[in-house]
C-alpha cells in the first residue's frame, strides 16, 4: 500500500491545523504519532527513501548514541515532535515544534510517521529502529498551502533589549512622521502598581524581596505578566490602524520565560503584527546597571535580541533588523518598510 497523500490549508493557526490533520488521520491514532516539518521540493525524495534525509551520497553521519551504544547516520534520524509537544509549544513561545517551522517554510510538507518504527535518541530527535522500514513508519505526507491573511488592522512592534534606543526612535517617528505611539505595555502595568513595585536598588544586584503586597517582574512574575499582557490586549484594542507599538506581546512572554523554567504562561491571541522591527543593540547606549557592568548589559541585551529575535519568528511575524545608527536614521528606515506596505 503507498504511502497516503493529501492537501490541508493553513491559516497560521497551529492548533487549528493541528486539529485538522487528526480529523484526517482519526482522533484514536494521534497520541501514537511523531511529526515532522519539510518542504514540497523534498516530496520525491521522501516517497523515495522513506524521509528528506534519505537519497544523499556518502554516509553523512549524525553522531555517536550512548542510548544505543553505535553511530547513527543523518539519514536513520529525524526532528519530530508530538501532539502533546505542540501543544505545549502554543503556550510557551520559545518551544519549538514542527508547526512552528511552517513560518519559515515557503512551500510547507507535514511528514506523519507511526512512533513505534523509532526509539528517541534526544529531545526532538528520534531513530528509526530498522533503517529498512522508513516507508512502512511513514503514515502520511500532508502539502501544506499557506493562506495569505490580513490583520484586522495595520500595527507595528519597535522592539529590542533593554537600551536600544527604541523610545527615542520612536518619538521621532512621532515628531517628524506623524505616527500614533502606543507606549510599552510593561511599562504601564508597572506605573498601575503605585508603591508595590518600590524597594529595588537600581544601582545594586536585584535580589527578591517576600512581602504580600510587593509586586515586580521579577518577585512575582507570573503575576506581573497576566497584568502586562491585559494592558497589551487593552493598548493592542484601542490603538488606531498604523499605530507603532513599543514592544509586542512577546516581549512580555520573553522576559518571563528568561526569568522562570516553567516556561508555563498561557495567553489569549494578540494581534496580527504587520511587521516587528527589531533595533540593534548599541553598546554606546549602554549603562551599568543592576549590579552588572556596561560590558555585561551589552552582553546581556545582545541575548536578549537573539531570542526574540527566535520567538517572533516562531509565532509567525516578519522580523525587519533595524542597524545601530542615529535616532534619524533608524527612524526613516522604519518609516521607508511601512509605507512599501501601504
Amino acid at each position: 500500500m503507498g504511502i497516503r497523500i493529501d492537501q490541508l490549508d493553513y491559516d497560521g493557526n497551529n492548533t487549528k491545523f493541528l486539529e485538522s490533520v487528526i480529523e484526517k488521520l482519526g482522533k484514536k491514532n494521534s497520541r501514537n504519532i511523531l511529526y515532522r516539518a519539510s518542504e514540497q521540493e523534498s516530496l520525491e525524495r521522501i516517497l523515495k527513501h522513506g524521509t528528506d534525509r534519505g537519497g544523499f551520497s556518502g554516509k553523512k553521519s549524525w553522531g555517536y548514541s550512548e542510548l544505543l551504544s553505535k553511530e547513527l547516520l543523518h539519514e536513520d534520524v529525524i526532528f519530530a515532535t508530538t501532539e502533546a509537544e505542540i501543544r505545549y509549544g502554543e503556550q510557551n513561545l520559545e518551544f519549538q515544534t514542527s508547526l512552528k517551522k511552517f513560518s519559515l517554510i515557503e512551500r510547507p510538507l507535514l511528514l506523519v510517521y507511526d512512533s513505534s518504527y523509532f526509539i528517541k535518541v534526544k529531545e526532538k530527535q528520534y531513530a528509526f529502529k530498522n533503517p529498512k522500514t522508513k516507508h512502512e513508519s511513514l503514515i502520511a505526507v500532508f502539502t501544506v498551502t499557506k493562506l495569505k491573511t490580513s490583520p484586522e488592522k495595520n500595527l507595528y512592534v519597535v522592539t529590542g533589549a533593554h537600551d536600544c534606543g527604541k523610545t527615542a526612535t520612536l518619538e521621532f517617528l512621532r515628531g517628524v512622521y506623524g505616527y500614533n505611539i502606543q507606549k510599552e505595555a510593561a511599562s504601564l502595568a508597572l506605573d498601575d502598581l503605585g508603591s508595590k513595585k518600590l524597594g529595588h536598588d537600581p544601582c545594586m544586584p536585584l535580589k527578591k524581596i517576600y512581602g504580600k503586597r510587593h509586586i515586580c517582574p521579577v518577585c512575582t512574575p507570573l503575576k506581573f505578566a497576566k497584568l502586562a499582557l491585559k494592558k497589551q490586549k487593552e493598548l493592542e484594542k484601542l490603538a488606531s490602524e498604523g499605530s507603532l507599538l513599543e514592544r509586542g506581546y512577546v516581549d512580555i512572554i520573553e522576559f518571563y520565560t528568561r526569568h522562570n523554567k516553567t516556561k508555563d504562561l498561557k495567553h489569549d491571541k494578540f494581534a496580527d503584527y504587520a511587521n516587528v522591527f527589531l533595533l540593534e543593540v548599541m553598546p554606546s547606549l549602554q549603562e551599568p546597571k543592576w549590579g552588572k557592568s556596561k560590558q555585561e548589559r551589552t552582553e546581556e541585551a545582545r541575548r536578549i535580541n537573539d531570542r526574540l529575535l527566535k520567538m517572533y519568528t516562531a509565532e509567525g511575524f516578519n522580523v525587519s533588523f533595524i542597524p545601530a545608527g542615529s535616532v534619524e536614521e533608524r527612524a526613516k528606515r522604519i518609516h521607508e518598510r511601512i509605507s512599501k506596505n501601504l
